[in-house]
Parts: C-alpha cells; sequence; structure tokens
C-alpha cells in the first residue's frame, strides 16, 4: 500500500538527469518507475556488480542490501 508523489512539470522545464527517478506509462497501461543510469552517448556496462558509466564506477550502496539476500551468482548479469 505505499504511496508515491510524482511531479509531472518539472521535465517540461528540463531534460532528466543522471540517477533521476521517472515514470513513465507503458503500453499494457501500467506505469514503471526507473532510475536514469545512462543519457545520451553514454557508455553503459554493468561488470562484477559494478556499474560503470564511461569507464568510471559508480558506488550503489542501497543495493547491498539485496545483493547479499542472492545467495548464486550476482544481483545483476554483466552487460555492456
Amino acid at each position: 500500500q505505499d504511496r508515491m508523489i510524482v511531479n509531472k512539470l518539472s521535465y517540461n522545464i528540463g531534460e532528466p538527469k543522471r540517477f533521476d527517478i521517472i515514470v513513465f506509462h507503458a503500453p499494457e497501461h501500467k506505469d514503471y518507475i526507473k532510475r536514469v543510469i545512462g543519457l545520451p552517448g553514454d557508455h553503459i556496462e554493468y561488470r562484477n556488480d559494478t556499474l560503470y558509466v564511461n569507464g568510471k564506477a559508480y558506488k550503489e550502496p542501497y543495493l547491498n542490501k539485496y545483493k547479499e539476500e542472492v545467495e548464486d551468482g550476482p544481483l545483476t548479469d554483466d552487460f555492456t
């Protein structure tokens, strides 16, 4: 029963920035809540459960709890 307040006006005056949380409507008539990681022209890589943006590693301490719950393998598979 969690609730979320969404500001629909802020992107009328500016663009989303890295790590902003955004909400958008999907074709299935559902709302998706996602975190912006990459911006146009960025190179995104996830390797050994570490996020790299343009070659720079980013700490994601909010994922530590979930990483501990995963018994076999990484929380997020490697991708480029």
